[in-house]
């Protein structure tokens, strides 16, 4: 597709610094499958009063892609 005779770049947000390796050796180093890391997450917020986020492991396999 193009925009004023110039190709249009990548679809997505430019993310600035964001290091999709680091979260998933983080996670790894912490012994988390996708699963298991979306699980804490749930807990954590669930503990601390917050909306409980959708973090299932399809969307954690999205961020560190």
């Amino acid at each position: 597709m193009t925009r004023d005779g110039q190709a249009v770049g990548a679809v997505g947000k430019s993310r600035p610094g964001w290091r999709p390796d680091k979260l998933r050796q983080q996670r790894e180093a912490h012994g988390l499958t996708l699963e298991g890391a979306g699980e804490q997450l749930r807990e954590v917020a669930q503990a601390a009063g917050l909306t409980v986020p959708a973090a299932n492991f399809q969307t954690l396999w999205q961020h560190e892609q």
